[in-house]
């Protein structure tokens, strides 16, 4: 039975075998009376020595080595947790890769999401603030305040996307749109002929150009781009490009020019509701003024002093008149005339009559240009088959 102890043996157990031992120890003192006896009992001694289990530790000892490593096995998993084990370069390459690729397709998703409420919102501004309503036509014009002179042909081909007009000493001039099909045109005012072109890079999409002189009295045609915030002064006689600059406007983008010669400025549009006044000779914006409608009453009378009704954004091909500036609105067949000081619109010329016959492959009404004649002007559309010299009735 005592060979088979063993270090788990429960605590009565170790008990009795101290017993026998102590009893093992009387019956040696004893070895006088019995010599046969002692030499047995010896012999048991030396047995007993032999097979005696190893020595336990207590119990509360046990308890607490168990308590203790469990404790260490907590932290061990806490440090592991906080300072994971190193990865190799390219396991941490490929992990970083992962995460940018991540964060590149969120902010992708976050970017579309933008773009979306920017379309809706740009859509709601063309519907709410852009657009001319007939009663402010009526209010501000009447149906008929043009009349129509002359209709010339205008590239039956419809192939000049019109951007902008200005007239010089018998020419008519035209800058046109379209990458790749963007140029400068010299055009015969009374039969339409091209005279003469000039092209644009295909990188270009060019804009609303503008006639004038430079400070030594030369001739000169200033051409601006939609996106591409480049610009160009061309010799008006050869087409040379003399100059090619660089601009900015609210939008960074380029729409209508023009040119007050007694200010000798350029006022620029870029389909906001500004409109950007830059030196001739510099080439820096001056001044900014926001174009806005006044309240009028049912007879078009509008308040004194004017107070502001409503702005109007989109504001397009651009040219002086009578010391004010009249401009095309993006998708409307009107023409505004502003006050170039406050922003303020005093008229609202309806051309909603004037080229009725589409067919759907014209695009907006967009052109003004003055003639050699005062008060009468030519005006077109882009891809439109004819121009049209009309006199405001003002």
């Amino acid at each position: 039975w005592e060979t088979k102890m063993s270090p788990h043996t429960p605590q009565i157990t170790r008990t009795m075998t101290r017993k026998r031992r102590s009893n093992n120890s009387d019956s040696s003192s004893s070895a006088s009376t019995a010599p046969s006896s002692t030499t047995k009992k010896s012999s048991m001694k030396r047995i007993n020595k032999t097979k005696e289990p190893k020595k336990q530790q207590p119990k509360s000892s046990i308890n607490g080595i168990v308590v203790v490593c469990v404790l260490l096995a907590f932290v061990f998993a806490a440090l592991i947790t906080l300072n994971p084990a190193p990865q190799d370069d390219k396991q941490q390459t490929d992990n970083a890769k992962l995460k940018q690729k991540d964060e590149v397709v969120s902010t992708e998703e976050e970017q579309g999401e933008n773009t979306k409420v920017e379309e809706e919102d740009e859509i709601a501004s063309k519907t709410t603030t852009t657009t001319i309503t007939a009663e402010e036509r009526i209010l501000f014009a009447g149906e008929e305040y043009y009349n129509v002179l002359e209709v010339i042909p205008h590239q039956p081909s419809r192939s000049l996307f019109t951007q902008g007009l200005t007239y010089h000493n018998g020419l008519l001039y035209e800058g046109t749109g379209i990458n790749g099909e963007s140029a400068l045109y010299t055009i015969n005012p009374s039969s339409g002929a091209i005279v003469k072109r000039a092209s644009l890079e295909k990188r270009f999409f060019g804009e609303g150009i503008a006639f004038y002189h430079n400070d030594e009295n030369q001739p000169r045609i200033i051409q601006i781009t939609w996106r591409e915030q480049t610009g160009f002064i061309y010799d008006a006689d050869t087409f040379d490009v003399v100059h090619e600059f660089e601009y900015d406007t609210s939008t960074s983008e380029g729409w209508g020019i023009t040119y007050h010669p007694e200010w000798k400025e350029f006022v620029v549009s870029d389909g906001s509701s500004n409109l950007m006044f830059w030196d001739r000779d510099t080439l820096v914006e001056k001044r900014r003024v926001e174009v806005w409608l006044p309240f009028a009453d049912e007879e078009g009378r509008v308040m004194t002093p004017p107070k502001k009704a409503r702005t109007v954004k989109h504001i397009n091909e651009l040219e002086w008149y009578k010391g004010d500036i009249l401009a095309n609105v993006w998708y409307n067949d009107v023409i505004i005339r502003i006050d170039p000081l406050t922003g303020s619109v005093r008229r609202v010329y309806d051309f909603k009559s004037l080229y009725t016959d589409r067919d759907g492959s014209e695009d907006c009404f967009n052109g003004i240009s003055v003639s050699d004649v005062e008060g009468e002007l030519f005006v077109t559309g882009k891809w439109w088959p004819s121009l049209y010299r009309i006199k405001l009735l003002d």
